[in-house]
């Protein structure tokens, strides 16, 4: 005689995200530090490879910097510009940082959000501590 298996009942819960949210990180900067945390050796990686300094401005825009300041857009083009500008155009740290955050890396970047080709060196020196040009302020 067999007992009959009963169904198991599970919730999923759902959450309203922004239409403009391409990674799949909801709460993006505990979910960064989690990550990087658990990638030591991709994080150290990209630790020797920008120093000490600049590392801690990436480490400031990945774990310091809420979709409400920066949009997920801005955030990967500023990710890249330290990842492959910064690194001497070697795509394989970026590639497998990619890999780790849920990005497909084939998107434009070299765009900003309204569509302007505006290279992340124009600002990038505005980037330490997110005292960072806000989206479309003027100069």
């Amino acid at each position: 005689m067999s007992i009959p298996k009963q169904e198991e009942e599970h919730t999923v819960q759902l959450h309203v995200m922004p239409k403009n949210m391409l990674l799949p990180l909801p709460d993006r900067n505990a979910e960064m530090k989690h990550l990087l945390d658990h990638n030591k050796t991709l994080t150290n990686m990209i630790r020797r490879g920008l120093g000490e300094e600049t590392f801690a401005l990436a480490e400031d825009l990945w774990c310091h910097t809420r979709r409400s300041e920066i949009s997920d857009h801005e955030w990967l083009r500023r990710s890249r510009y330290f990842l492959v500008d910064r690194m001497g155009d070697d795509k394989r740290l970026w590639s497998e940082w990619c890999m780790m955050v849920g990005w497909d890396h084939s998107g434009d970047l070299e765009k900003d959000e309204h569509g302007v080709v505006r290279p992340v060196d124009e600002y990038a020196d505005k980037m330490g501590h997110m005292e960072a040009l806000e989206e479309g302020e003027e100069e």
